[in-house]
């Protein structure tokens, strides 16, 4: 079973159990890579109003959880999603588009 999300969401955290299948997407290759269960570890999946906010600094990443049925136990997480306001508008930080040259983004309205 395989699964792959990403989104119009400045970020998500993603507090997973002990059992492995999260996987980051590596932009330079295309493959993914594991995301380790580890104690304390909380994992951030930068979104893409998070990109538009950095003026393409910070790249929206793709994730999703890979788990052979049976394989495993059963596997829990906790994605907590934080979305802009629906009427609000989201443009490129001017500081990070006067320090770039130029802006990427054009603004936009979630809702």
């Amino acid at each position: 079973m395989s699964g792959l999300t990403e989104g119009f969401r400045i970020f998500t955290l993603l507090i997973q159990d002990e059992n492995s299948g999260l996987e980051f997407q590596d932009r330079k290759t295309g493959g993914f890579l594991a995301a380790t269960p580890q104690e304390g570890v909380i994992y951030m999946n930068i979104g893409d109003m998070f990109m538009r906010i950095s003026n393409g600094l910070y790249p929206s990443a793709l994730h999703r959880v890979v788990a052979d049925e049976g394989a495993i136990p059963d596997r829990y997480s906790i994605p907590y999603a934080v979305v802009p306001d629906r009427e609000g508008v989201t443009e490129p930080l001017p500081s990070r588009v006067r320090k770039d040259g130029k802006r990427m983004y054009e603004d936009v309205k979630y809702g």
